[in-house]
């Protein structure tokens, strides 16, 4: 059985005072309409940490291209909500330490890859969101995630 998932109704609740997840403008901007058919459990991931410097490009075509690290906003969603309070496990909650996650779009039919970053604040999640490739949204800079940023790569 599938089950829609809306972005909305997980990432953008004010009223969620167990995950305090704070979306900034651009991942608002991005994923306000966002819906995804869930056909099936959320895969696992493995966690890589960054040994130095390195864009997103270079971190995405290191692990096998965009293809095999996709993920959903589904299961970014269910890692938060398997994250508990007060402790980190696969997600780092180290001061000023970033979650990234790669997610594909389709906006005005262009695929558009865009760079999900959860850090974890005194506040809760900051979840910001940052476009790589792909129409109208992509960054003209290159973004480069510093040393021991985690890397979540779905299995």
């Amino acid at each position: 059985m599938t089950r829609i998932f809306r972005a909305k109704d997980a990432f953008f609740r004010k009223d969620d005072l167990v995950l305090k997840i704070k979306p900034s403008k651009k991942f608002i901007e991005y994923f306000t309409g966002a819906q995804e058919q869930v056909a099936a459990a959320p895969r696992r991931f493995k966690f890589f940490k960054l040994t130095q410097e390195a864009s997103d490009d270079a971190i995405i075509a290191d692990i096998g291209g965009i293809e095999t690290i996709a993920v959903t906003l589904d299961e970014i969603y269910c890692l938060l909500k398997s994250q508990p309070e007060q402790e980190s496990r696969e997600l780092t909650k180290e001061k000023n330490r970033q979650n990234v996650f790669y997610v594909q779009i389709e906006r005005e039919r262009v695929k558009t890859t865009i760079a999900v970053s959860i850090i974890w604040t005194a506040d809760g999640w900051q979840v910001s969101a940052d476009a790589l490739k792909g129409g109208l949204l992509y960054a003209v800079w290159q973004l480069t995630r510093p040393k021991e940023t985690i890397i979540c790569v779905p299995l």
